[in-house]
């Protein structure tokens, strides 16, 4: 058949998402009364069953980087039972895109907290992502975590604010290279 001569040529689909989020509810946090907004996360990819995620958010502010106030969304809430699929890492990705919507300039934070599976604690997949604490010797055990490969569990860390982008630390990143040699303390 011959396409070039048809006036209306055929539509080329656009692929299918990996992931659909849907907004479920808004609600009212129960001890500020602000409105939290619930997504869910549905894969669409063959093979993956249903798998799905959530998290609820919030429009804040926050004290950060010695300014007052900040406006942030923070993440009350993000489950995803099943690690490796790009659940946690869209939701993050979703999580920045809303703060942008909702005039937070892409900030948000959230407690990274062993409560939901002391076995498997989300710090170290936060700082891979690009979040951090305001704890700079926290962010450098995180950190050595990662550069050894190890998996944390909450012997490791203590439950902590997580930001993004993240909070400029007053330690350069030389400091904290020579302090993972050793040759500081």
């Amino acid at each position: 058949m011959k396409l070039s001569g048809l006036k209306y040529p055929p539509i080329k689909p656009k692929p299918f998402p990996k992931h659909l989020i849907y907004h479920q509810a808004t609600g009212k946090h129960e001890i500020t009364g602000e409105i939290v907004d619930r997504f869910i996360m549905i894969s669409t990819q063959k093979g993956e069953g249903k798998l799905k995620a959530v998290m609820e958010c919030m429009k804040t502010v926050v004290d950060r980087d010695g300014q007052k106030n900040v406006p942030s969304v923070y993440v009350k809430t993000l489950l995803s039972p099943f690690s490796g699929y790009g659940l946690g890492t869209d939701f993050l990705n979703f999580a920045q895109f809303y703060s942008k919507k909702k005039g937070c300039n892409g900030y948000f934070h959230l407690f990274a907290s062993a409560s939901y599976s002391p076995h498997r604690i989300p710090h170290i997949f936060y700082r891979k992502y690009g979040m951090n604490t305001e704890n700079a010797n926290t962010n450098r055990r995180l950190d050595k975590f990662i550069i050894q490969g190890r998996k944390a569990d909450y012997y490791d860390f203590s439950d902590v604010n997580m930001f993004y982008p993240p909070i400029k630390n007053p330690i350069t990143s030389w400091e904290m290279f020579l302090n993972f040699l050793g040759f500081r303390k």
